[in-house]
Order: C-alpha cells, then structure tokens, then sequence
C-alpha cells in the first residue's frame, strides 16, 4: 500500500496515527467480532509515504511504520529531524529542498538505506559524519560542505552529486579515493571548479574507475591515456623508435656508409615491427585482463546487492510478521473483552429476572394481606 499525501497543506505528521486503525470505531461488540476474521486476513502494510510539497515542520511517530521502505518528504519546511522517529526499514529517502543544517545519527537507525536525496538544505560538513554505510546514491547538492571527510567511509557508493557546495581545492577530494564502487560524480559549480580545471587531475586524484564526472563519460578520457601510456611504454623500451625522423635518419646514415653490412638495414626492418607487433598484444592481453577484472568486479557487486535485496525482505517480511502478531494479540484481547462483556450481560439478565420474580412474589403477597384486612374489617 502506497499513501500520498502531498499537497495537503500539512504543518505537522505523526505517522503512529496510521497505525491507530480501529480507534474512533463506533460499532457494536457483534459487528466488530464478525469484522475481526476479515481485518487478519488482509492487514495493512504501507510501503511507501509520499508527504512532498507540504509545510511539515514536524514529523513524529515514523518508528511505528515497520513495513514503509520509502518515506518522500521533499519540499517541506523541516529544520530538524530526528532520526530515532523514521521508519526503521527505509531504503529511499527524499528530504530535497528543507531547512536541514543536520542529519544525526542515520546510520544507527536506518541499516537498510542505499538511496538519501538531501540537496538544496543547510547541511554543514559536520551535519553529515554519521550517514548509513549502506548508501549507494548520495545527493548533497547546494548545501554548504567544505570538505567530504566523512564520506570516506561510504564503501558502497556508487553516485555522489556534491555539485553547487564550497569545495575550494582539488585535494579536498582526496577522501573519495578509497570508494571503489563510486562511478558517477558530480563536483561542478564548486569553487574549486572555477578557472582552470583539470579534468585529468581530478580523475587521478579521485578514482581512475569513474564513469562520469559532472554528467560527462569518461571512457574516452580513459582509452586515450591507455593508448598514450602504451605508446609511451614503446619509445621507452625501444628509443630507435622513438619517431620517424630517427627512424629515417638511421636508415640514410646507414645507407651512406658501405662500412655497414645491408643485413643490418635488413634485420632492423624485420626486428622492429616484430617488437612492435608482441608489444601491441601484450597491451591488448593486458587490456582484456582489466576487462576480466572489470566483469569480476560487477558480478561481485550484483552478488552484494542481491544479499541486501535478502536481508532487505527478511527485514520486512519479519517486520510485517511483528505487526501481524501485534495486531493479532490486540484482536485476541478485543475478542476476551466482548466475552466478558456477554457473560456479565447474561448475568445481569439472570439478576433481573429474579428480581422480577421476587417483585412479583411481594407484590401478590401485598395485594394478599390487603385484601385479608378488608374482609376482617
């Protein structure tokens, strides 16, 4: 179950009401014994809460909601939240456009988050240091970081947007460099990215395995280095090499002098294109191998999103569990209570008839000795 409630003019939410489903209920005990079989065979489990485009400057209760896995609080007025107060199993989170200069203690409240959008807050470099290690896509767009210390930590990302910050240096990126999985990130309108910018700098400095730096694929920035570092390997390992001007003058110097042998010309022709030809697929073989390695890594990483994608529906399915068992214990005392309730009606019942007896038993009594006194008199 999906429930929206955006654009509703909210100012503040407590998502524990969503789990007071029977309170306010105003029917009889019999009507509420006949719903209780229909209520357990389809309980409700919220999934998602979309409470975007709203004035929340509140919201309470969210560790209730054991089942939601996505919470959209995007476009509000939030200026803290607390993170003991949010659904416990999230995996997606949207907090875009708040007031947010702190996000405390995620990561001991929310185990199973991969996807956090927090652009356009206040968020301070100290406002992020304790963010779930679990994160795969981070968006921090327009706050206020100065430097990113505290991502160093997050293994798993794989897409970081710290665009439109107060990022001055280059080294301050030096942190990302221990974030195998990162692939696509984003830096631009930072202050470091004004005047001259060094595409290959950042990438050596960051992580040689990006994809995309600011939206802009790199794998023809990466092709042409490897080329130019395999040619640049050659003319090391063979300076005869080096360039066709060399090449050509030694041809003539030798062709001038009859001192050397033609064999010589001969045997040089035939040995550097050899060279050049085992050189070339040693490049190739090495090529492949990074490939290889490549696919082994994308294959282990499939593999780690496959054990969470486990743990994630263990997580919910023992979550709707607890709020089945819960539910069911409070069916099971409404059924004790209506019990109690009809025995002590049939026992009142059972009270009123014998006092309506013993009334009538007085009463013809009454009437007996009324009427033994009028016929003495």
């Amino acid at each position: 179950m999906n429930l929206d409630f955006s654009r509703k003019g909210l100012f503040i939410f407590d998502a524990s009401a969503l789990n007071n489903g029977l309170r306010g209920c105003s029917e009889s005990a019999d009507e509420i014994e006949s719903a209780l079989p229909k209520f357990l065979d389809h309980p409700p489990c919220v999934r998602a809460i979309n409470l975007s485009n709203n004035s929340i400057h509140k919201f309470t209760g969210g560790e209730t909601l054991r089942t939601v896995t996505v919470l959209d609080l995007s476009f509000n007025s939030l200026s803290v939240l607390q993170s003991a107060s949010l659904p416990p199993a999230l995996v997606k989170l949207n907090l875009f456009h708040n007031q947010l200069t702190c996000l405390d203690a995620l990561n001991q409240f929310l185990p199973f988050l991969e996807e956090l959008n927090a652009g356009h807050n206040a968020l301070t470099s100290d406002g992020i240091r304790n963010l779930p290690s679990t994160l795969v896509n981070l968006n921090l767009k327009s706050n206020k970081l100065e430097d990113l210390t505290s991502l160093s930590t997050l293994n798993r990302l794989v897409k970081l947007d710290v665009s439109k910050n107060r990022l001055t240096a280059p080294g301050e990126l030096r942190m990302l460099i221990n974030l195998r999985d990162l692939r696509h990130l984003s830096i631009q309108d930072n202050p470091l990215t004004q005047g001259q910018f060094d595409v290959q700098s950042i990438i050596k400095i960051v992580a040689p395995w990006l994809s995309s730096l600011d939206g802009v694929t790199l794998s023809h920035v990466k092709n042409h280095n490897m080329h130019g570092d395999a040619s640049g390997k050659l003319r090391e390992e063979h300076p005869a090499m080096g360039s066709p001007q060399k090449r050509s003058c030694s041809a003539s110097k030798m062709r001038a002098d009859p001192s050397i042998p033609s064999t010589r010309l001969t045997a040089g022709r035939k040995v550097y294109p050899s060279i050049k030809k085992q050189s070339t697929k040693e490049f190739l073989a090495e090529t492949k191998v990074k490939e290889l390695e490549k696919m082994l890594a994308d294959a282990q990483k499939a593999e780690q999103q496959a054990l969470r994608q486990r743990e994630l529906l263990l997580s919910q399915v023992k979550g709707c569990a607890k709020v089945i068992q819960d539910q069911s214990e409070q069916l099971m005392t409404l059924r004790e209570m209506i019990s109690t309730l009809k025995k002590e009606e049939e026992t009142l019942k059972k009270s009123t008839s014998e006092a309506e007896r013993a009334f009538e038993k007085a009463h013809v009594s009454l009437l007996s000795c009324r009427v033994s006194n009028s016929t003495h008199s």
